[in-house]
């Protein structure tokens, strides 16, 4: 085996996908912290980040980052958008640790806790993630056709507008 260094640099941050408690507390004491998918903020708020902030606490670690990672869309047909992400994401509400999660939340499945609205609505759903304990979001664009050429610059005008504000 072998190893590089570089002066000056600083290592990059190592993430766990973790949602049960036992990977949580791995991610908290051996991690950075943890990248989730299609969790919400009560989820986050409730069970994410006080496992999190127990574990890290315990082995005498700096709080852990939790990246939320969910479905994006800033759109004029928000029900067609939840209706793609449910057909496209429908087997994450039938994997164990995912449904416990979704249960969680109390949602029936990802488009549930989808990233959706229009400018206003999206920052504040993004405001209450970031109230929930989410260190970070990671923007999953959501697109309904091949035509759709609108919707993702708005998206990433928006997010970009919100950078550092949120």
């Amino acid at each position: 085996s072998g190893s590089l260094e570089f002066a000056g640099v600083e290592p990059p941050s190592v993430l766990l996908a973790a949602l049960a408690p036992r990977m949580l507390r791995m991610a908290a004491q051996q991690a950075d912290g943890t990248l989730l998918w299609v969790t919400g903020p009560k989820t986050i708020r409730t069970h994410i980040a006080p496992k999190l902030v127990e574990a890290a606490t315990a082995a005498g670690r700096p709080r852990s980052r939790i990246v939320a990672a969910l479905p994006l869309r800033v759109p004029d047909e928000p029900d067609r958008a939840r209706e793609r992400v449910a057909r496209g994401f429908s087997r994450y509400g039938q994997l164990v640790n995912y449904r416990r999660v979704l249960d969680i939340e109390g949602v029936e499945g990802p488009q549930d806790v989808m990233i959706v609205g229009n400018e206003e609505e999206v920052e504040a759903q993004l405001r209450d993630l970031a109230d929930a304990g989410a260190t970070d979001y990671y923007a999953a664009f959501v697109t309904l056709d091949r035509d759709d050429v609108e919707s993702i610059p708005r998206t990433r005008a928006l997010l970009k507008s919100l950078l550092g504000k949120v």
